[in-house]
């Protein structure tokens, strides 16, 4: 199947589907093995950190936050726990950090 987004993306692309049938059963397969990209390996460039319950819950909220969080890169994914994506945030100031998208 070939579906094309020119308002997109520079350049036109292909998008592929997993059926249906292919993800009923993927309770036994680790992230390796199963048709998924796990979540921390997206956006590879974005340094990940993982923010406690009372944190999640500010950033959800919209309010900043304060991360454990060392480099100078200016995004950063924020995870709930080992798997779960809760945001991308922006350096403010030093260890302050707002939620621009917010999952």
């Amino acid at each position: 199947m070939k579906v094309l987004f020119p308002w997109l993306l520079p350049y036109p692309c292909e998008l592929s589907a997993y059926p249906l049938s292919d993800t009923e059963d993927v309770t036994g397969l680790s992230w390796k093995e199963g048709p998924y990209i796990h979540p921390r390996s997206f956006l590879p460039s974005f340094p990940n950190v993982t923010a406690p319950p009372d944190v999640i819950r500010r950033i959800r909220n919209g309010m900043q936050v304060q991360l454990p969080e060392f480099s100078c890169a200016p995004l950063v994914k924020c995870f709930a726990d080992q798997h779960t994506l809760a945001a991308i945030v922006r350096r403010v100031a030093g260890p302050t950090f707002r939620p621009i998208v917010v999952l």
